[in-house]
Parts: structure tokens; C-alpha cells; sequence
């Protein structure tokens, strides 16, 4: 089995039923009359190459099939940026 797939064998018990998923394109800028200027940056690499970022609700969430699909939104809601749950992942070699 290759390195990648391991890592994503390693990984795939985080995303649930009720995961989001959201673009991130490294650079998020907004401009309001009342609150100014606000940018937010990811990481360098997510800067460079893009990507994609999720949040899971709950560790009581049902694990997910081989083949479910997920929206990917434009940003996050809030709320998935407060979702906290404690979920193991194997350690590795």
C-alpha cells in the first residue's frame, strides 16, 4: 500500500455523516464600511496550492460509506469552526 493511501486510511475515520467541507483558498478578504479591512490567510501551502478543509460535528456521528458525497462550500458557517470532537487516530509508523 502506497504512503498516501495509508495516510488517507489513517484520516478517514474523521469525516462523519454531518462532515463539512469548504474551499480554502489561502486568502479570504472582506471590506465593510463599519468594521474596515479584515483578511484572513491560511497556511502558505493552502496559499500556493489551494485546498480544502472540513470539520466534523461529533464523534457520535455515523462513520461514512466508500462513495459519499459532500458539498464543497465556498467558507465555512461559524458553527463548524466551534465543532470540537474527539475522535482517536492510529498512530503511525
Amino acid at each position: 500500500m502506497s504512503e498516501a493511501a495509508e495516510q488517507n486510511d489513517r484520516y478517514a475515520r474523521l469525516v462523519r455523516l454531518g462532515s463539512q467541507f469548504w474551499n480554502a483558498s489561502g486568502v479570504d478578504i472582506n471590506l465593510s464600511l463599519f468594521k474596515g479591512l479584515d483578511i484572513n490567510i491560511d497556511s502558505l501551502r493552502s496559499l500556493v496550492a489551494g485546498g480544502v478543509v472540513f470539520a466534523t460535528p461529533s464523534a457520535e456521528s455515523l462513520p461514512v460509506k466508500d462513495g459519499t458525497v459532500f458539498l464543497l462550500n465556498d467558507k465555512p458557517q461559524k458553527e463548524w469552526l466551534a465543532w470540537e470532537p474527539k475522535i482517536s487516530i492510529p498512530g503511525g509508523d
